[in-house]
């Protein structure tokens, strides 16, 4: 089993160990025999499932840090999803303002900041990505690989990032006002979520669905495949600590003492109002 969860987000396995490997996320990971899905059209998957993963992100990570840690693992190739096939995990800050998540065996996944701030992942196996941002509107990644990518963000109404990659890919994320995405390439794919009142949530490849992630309340998703296959993601306690339930009723925990970070207060300034005469 893996955590990819943690988020949530987990959709292709990378190759990690060589034992027995059950998914965390088994309804949303692509076949890792399916030679017929190529490289480009892998990202747009991994974008659009973590896209579709974005409440889960945001109730386990904090709304302050949910988007950089989803973008790290969509340019590390969901390695929440990999880094280890225990089935108990502890979650907690680091010194310097991140997570850590590990195991019994000292496998462990880090997010942190540098000296700039600028997020960085890491395991213990090696794999890592670096980010950096010029201030503005653009964000740059590099991996252990070899690999850049830069992503240029616009705001208006809703959200625009634009994913450039060093072989000349491109993935446009469109965001709109009532939480839907339009997610297309530069070779003629398209993807879209489609976020209802009742807290459903679809994922589509064209006409296709794909995916449908059922929000229960702020500690319960269930993500759910076509074949109706469903994964529960739940929290529990006043800590937070995370159940993953599988299909097959095959069920990893976190200890969670992860704190999510807090947005800083709102200071109001009173004007006094002054004497008459």
């Amino acid at each position: 089993m893996k955590i990819a969860v943690l988020l949530l987000s987990g959709l292709f396995l990378l190759p990690f160990s060589s034992k027995s490997e059950t998914t965390v996320f088994p309804v949303i990971n692509k076949s890792k025999v399916d030679s017929s899905i190529n490289e480009n059209e892998e990202l747009i998957m991994r974008i659009a499932e973590n896209h579709l993963l974005e409440d889960v992100y945001r109730e386990i990570f904090g709304l302050q840090f949910a988007s950089t840690v989803q973008w790290l693992n969509i340019i590390g190739q969901n390695v929440l999803t990999s880094f280890s096939n225990s089935d108990y995990f502890i979650m907690e800050n680091n010194r310097s303002g991140g997570f850590e998540i590990y195991d019994d065996e000292n496998n462990f996944l880090s997010v942190a900041p540098d000296l700039n701030r600028n997020y960085s992942l890491e395991t213990n196996s090696g794999i890592w990505v670096k980010q950096s941002y010029n201030g503005f509107n653009k964000t740059y990644f590099a991996t252990n690989s070899g690999e850049e990518y830069t992503m240029l963000s616009k705001f208006s109404l809703g959200t625009r990032n634009e994913i450039k990659c060093s072989n000349g890919y491109s993935v446009l994320v469109k965001g709109k006002l009532n939480g839907n995405y339009d997610i297309s390439d530069n070779e003629g794919r398209k993807w879209k979520i489609i976020y209802n009142r009742s807290g459903i949530i679809k994922l589509y490849d064209g006409d296709r669905l794909v995916k449908t992630l059922v929000i229960q309340s702020q500690q319960s998703f269930t993500l759910q495949d076509g074949n109706g296959n469903s994964t529960n993601i739940r929290t529990r306690g006043r800590f937070n600590d995370i159940i993953i339930t599988y299909p097959d009723g095959k069920q990893i925990f976190v200890e969670n003492r992860y704190k999510k970070p807090v947005p800083p207060p709102k200071v109001e300034t009173k004007t006094e109002a002054k004497p008459a005469g």
